[in-house]
């Protein structure tokens, strides 16, 4: 059994969580300030590069830390993305890694700059990978599932998105029959 790589985990999050981005960046008008900061930071690279190619109009960035070098113009430090909030030329959505230390924090913080919500689309990507098994599969992986939320109280939005991958990767035939625990170590 293929357990799925964090680079199949990671394009799959970014493909859903750009629906919700572009969303976001439809309804925003000039001087608007968005701010992603939940992602891991090949996602944030991924997104930022995708919307700076499809021709949106808004500055979209990622933020540098103190030592790093840009690679890439949509790569930008704490100056420059504060110069960009002060224009307000256009919406600015920018990519803040996890972790990242930075000059001038607090002029890109929440106060400043609106958190695109993100909390949903674990539970989104769920869905959208269930629908994707054939419906006898799926009725056996909402048993596994349902079992392990209500009893066990053991499991989480992004553990059955890794397990819906997990047998879509591997062919989500009748073979799984016998094999529906074994993403979660359960006994049926």
């Amino acid at each position: 059994m293929k357990n799925p790589s964090q680079t199949s985990l990671n394009n799959l999050l970014a493909d859903m969580v750009h629906q919700v981005i572009a969303q976001e960046l439809e309804k925003s008008k000039a001087g608007h300030c968005l701010r992603v900061s939940a992602l891991p930071e090949s996602v944030m690279q991924r997104l930022c590069a995708d919307f700076n190619t499809n021709g949106f109009d808004a500055h979209v960035v990622m933020l540098l830390g103190p030592h790093q070098k840009s690679q890439a113009a949509w790569q930008v430090t704490a100056t420059r993305l504060i110069e960009l909030r002060n224009e307000e030329e256009r919406p600015l959505l920018a990519f803040i890694p996890p972790g990242l230390k930075a000059a001038a924090e607090d002029s890109f913080d929440v106060s400043t700059f609106v958190e695109i919500r993100l909390g949903d689309v674990p539970r989104q990507l769920r869905y959208k990978l269930r629908d994707q098994l054939p419906a006898n599969v799926q009725s056996l992986t909402d048993d596994v599932i349902r079992y392990l939320e209500q009893v066990e109280k053991i499991i989480s939005n992004d553990d059955i998105v890794r397990y819906y991958l997990t047998i879509l990767d591997n062919g989500s035939t009748d073979r799984w029959r016998s094999d529906l625990s074994i993403g979660f170590g359960a006994r049926l």
